[in-house]
């Protein structure tokens, strides 16, 4: 029985005999396995329902041949709630021993499901009536289920009566049962719109209970458009003790009882004030002081809430006293949330800036004040309540002066300065403000100044136009101490990005670490805006980088990142010194600056010729150790500059023996780059380009089997599939090259059974060349086909009926019908 749990649907002859002995020898199982076999043969014998494709068939239906007296009965049939069974929640790969004390928990799992449909079709008023009911009855075998699952998702989470003060972005969706009544309840709601007299007969079809339907009582109860006051009365008097005292409903308990206590009879107000006296119901086992405690509790929160709602029980002041004696520690604040909603929600947190309770601070105590107030709103979780943000966009000056103050005489207000320097509106500044800023920063002491050195750089990235331009002491001077603190505290200048186990990608950290922000700065220098071929870099700004090129370790490696990222335009304009200060440190051997140099180099763009001839052998040296990540930014590379001709003539840039011989050397990942490099450039189509493709594979593509792996075959289909004309020729080239796929094999025939891709007209022109493929890379194991191989076999055949006693073709058939 655990073993079946774990399987799909059992053989259907294996399903009979296990329901034949289970009927016929009842006496070699147990009750708990015998029930645990009934629910998983049932759940077998459901019929499947495709769920939402399902309905959106009927919607296509309806759209065209409208409702009829069956639809609503289609629809509960199609979208009726199932029992479905998993193992347990608890255990491991040994199922439990056959022992008396064995539960169904420790077998199997009991879960209801409910199929995904949409209640955005529109219904006829005619058919309305019948839809709620047959929603209704869905909606009465969803709790028949439920219970037997084990009840627990019967106690709903969402009130039908909204409550104001939660608000969702909607990442938080309604589930199962809630989500069935909440359809139910719209429908029911137009069908309350149609006809009153309707809604009130299906009203009198809800069953007893104290889950689902007694929460439609308390619903409809406090709605005067669906209910009199004495038949509201009724249904909240008529409520069992358990369904009034459960948690679950009391928000629409409440509301129910205030929305409608001014229209209620005297008989009604006092039945309901005996209800609420009295208290909820011991629980079993409860203990009987602890019970006496709960019941005042629960009471007082109910009654004051609604005293808050200007409600006054009749004839209760001394039994409410006996309720506060009986529970001394209860405060009228309990009361204030006994109408708030329970339910589960969630979404993105947002923060409130509202700066109001900070502008009648004293300068002395508003940072004290602002931490104080800075926190999750105590009503609602997803929001976060921060006055001090918008204060800083407010009073920027006042919360300077608050912040330098504090620093001076209090312990270091660290979060305050990430406000202050993150906000938006430092963008907006004055440039007086700004230098004011950095002049600042610049006094901070080491301490302080070390664990907002993030934010700092940030901001002097963001503001360094304008510094340069206004106040160039100003950036200097801060400059001065961030690289000061640097040198005293490395750790202080780490990335805020951390490296996985696969390797680090130094310009990711680089561009997330201060050194690297700072190297990013001084590309918004003035001095270097309009620069021209080799009109050499300014000293100054030399100097500013020089500095950054000699800071200690990793931190020099986030600068060389950075600012290899932009060496086309260095190289451009200052050959020499970026010779002498980048380019050298790519020859270095097993430095982390030369990795550093490599990654940045990868986001450079397209190098220009010049810079090219100086790193090829470079690159074809890093091509053996590259990193994976590499690859990518290689493989184009060297692809383009043996497309690439010198002065138009016939000599390649990259030979054909360079590029072979970094295919051998490069590593998979290396050669499918240049493969799906090959296929892409190979689509935007031209003669000449063509002619290359055929060169490339005929030339330069390596033959060692070392090179031609099921990844590598993909790559090179990849490619043959856009040579059009040259398509045999390309064929003929590296079929030697080609290997069984696996795990790709789908992508052997993608296209090739579509007459409109360029693969179905390669294979209408060349079903032979496509046959000759085919063999050659479908794998041995028939389940790894792609599932269009029949399609492709007879399209072959249809294109040249020649191929059908072809020996491939005709052991490829066979493989296919022995699999059948």
């Amino acid at each position: 029985m655990w073993w079946a749990t774990k399987q799909g649907a059992l053989h259907p002859d294996v399903r009979d005999q296990i329901r034949w002995a289970v009927d016929q020898k009842a006496e070699r199982f147990g009750p708990v396995v015998k029930r645990a076999w009934r629910h998983l043969l049932a759940s077998w014998n459901e019929e499947h329902s495709r769920g939402r494709r399902d309905w959106y068939d009927l919607k296509k239906e309806l759209a065209t041949d409208g409702w009829t007296v069956s639809t609503a009965e289609r629809i509960a049939t199609m979208l009726q709630p199932r029992l479905t069974v998993a193992g347990p929640f608890w255990g491991g790969p040994i199922p439990p021993r056959d022992q008396p004390d064995l539960g169904m928990d420790q077998l199997f799992n009991l879960k209801v499901e409910y199929p995904d449909w949409e209640t955005d079709v529109v219904i006829p008023a005619a058919h309305l009536a019948s839809m709620v009911r047959a929603v209704g009855r869905m909606l009465e075998r969803a709790t028949v289920l439920e219970a037997e699952a084990g009840g627990f998702q019967l106690r709903l989470e969402r009130p039908l009566t909204p409550d104001p003060d939660v608000h969702s972005d909607g990442l938080a969706s309604v589930r199962g049962l809630d989500d069935l009544l909440a359809k139910y309840v719209g429908l029911f709601n137009q069908l309350a719109a149609h006809s009153a007299a309707a809604a009130y007969k299906e009203r009198a079809f809800w069953p007893e209970d104290d889950h689902v339907f007694a929460r439609l009582r308390m619903w409809a109860a406090g709605r005067r458009d669906l209910t009199t006051p004495a038949e509201a009365g009724r249904l909240l008097t008529g409520l069992s003790s358990r369904a009034f005292w459960d948690g679950h409903h009391q928000r629409d308990l409440l509301v129910a009882i205030a929305a409608r206590w001014a229209d209620f009879p005297a008989r009604t107000r006092s039945a309901l004030a005996g209800k609420l006296l009295k208290g909820p119901p011991r629980w079993p086992r409860e203990n009987r002081a602890e019970f006496l405690v709960r019941r005042a509790a629960y009471a007082l929160d109910r009654i004051h809430w609604l005293k808050a709602k200007g409600i006054d029980l009749p004839a209760a002041a001394e039994a409410i006293e006996d309720l506060r004696r009986a529970a001394p520690n209860w405060c009228e604040e309990h009361a204030a949330d006994a109408a708030a909603s329970i339910e589960s929600r969630g979404g993105w947190v947002v923060t409130d800036p509202t700066p109001t309770p900070l502008l009648n601070e004293p300068l002395a105590s508003l940072i004290d004040a602002a931490e104080r107030l800075r926190g999750r709103h105590p009503k609602d979780f997803l929001r976060e309540e921060d006055p001090f943000q918008g204060f800083v966009q407010l009073k920027p000056v006042r919360a300077l002066a608050a912040l330098m103050l504090r620093t001076k005489t209090g312990e270091f207000p660290t979060i305050s300065w990430n406000a202050y320097l993150n906000s938006e509106a430092r963008k907006n500044d004055r440039p007086r403000l700004t230098a004011l800023i950095a002049c600042r920063l610049t006094a901070l002491p080491t301490s302080g100044l070390a664990t907002i050195v993030h934010p700092v750089t940030s901001w002097m990235y963001a503001m360094a136009e304008t510094l340069f331009r206004n106040h160039p002491d100003a950036f200097r001077a801060l400059w001065d101490a961030v690289l000061r603190l640097l040198w005293v505290e490395p750790g202080a200048g780490g990335s805020g990005i951390v490296h996985s186990s696969r390797g680090r990608d130094w310009l990711e950290e680089g561009i997330n670490a201060p050194a690297g922000r700072l190297a990013k700065a001084l590309f918004k220098h003035p001095a270097i805006a309009n620069l021209q071929l080799d009109s050499g870099l300014p000293q100054e700004w030399r100097r500013y980088v020089e500095e950054l090129l000699d800071l200690p370790a990793s931190l020099r490696c986030y600068s060389v990142a950075v600012l290899s990222s932009r060496l086309i335009w260095l190289y451009r304009v200052d050959p020499n010194w970026t010779e002498t200060r980048l380019i050298q440190l790519a020859e270095g051997e097993g430095t982390e600056c030369v990795s550093a140099f490599w990654d940045g180099l990868r986001y450079a763009g397209h190098l220009s010729l010049p810079l090219f001839l100086r790193l090829k052998p470079l690159v074809l040296a890093r091509v053996s150790g590259a990193q994976e990540r590499e690859a990518s930014a290689f493989a184009a590379g060297l692809l383009s500059g043996w497309i690439t001709k010198v002065d138009g003539q016939q000599t390649r840039i990259v030979t054909d023996e360079d590029m072979r011989d970094c295919l051998l050397r490069g590593g998979i990942e290396f050669r499918h780059q240049v493969l799906w490099n090959l296929a892409d450039w190979s689509k935007k189509d031209t003669a000449s380009r063509r002619d290359d493709v055929l060169a490339f594979l005929r030339n330069v593509w390596p033959r060692q089997r070392i090179a031609n792996s099921p990844r590598e075959t993909e790559g090179l289909l990849r490619v043959l599939f856009t040579l059009d004309d040259d398509f045999p020729a390309g064929v003929e080239a590296v079929i030697r090259c080609l290997t069984l796929l696996d795990r790709h094999a789908s992508l052997a025939l993608y296209g090739l059974d579509e007459p409109d891709r360029p693969e179905g007209v390669l294979l209408h022109r060349f079903p032979g060349t496509v046959l000759e493929i085919v063999h050659r890379v479908l794998p041995v194991d028939i389940a790894l086909w792609p599932h269009n191989a029949r399609a492709v076999l007879g399209l072959i055949v249809e294109q040249d009926t020649t191929l059908a006693t072809d020996c491939r073709l005709l052991e490829l058939r066979r493989k296919l019908e022995r699999d059948r």
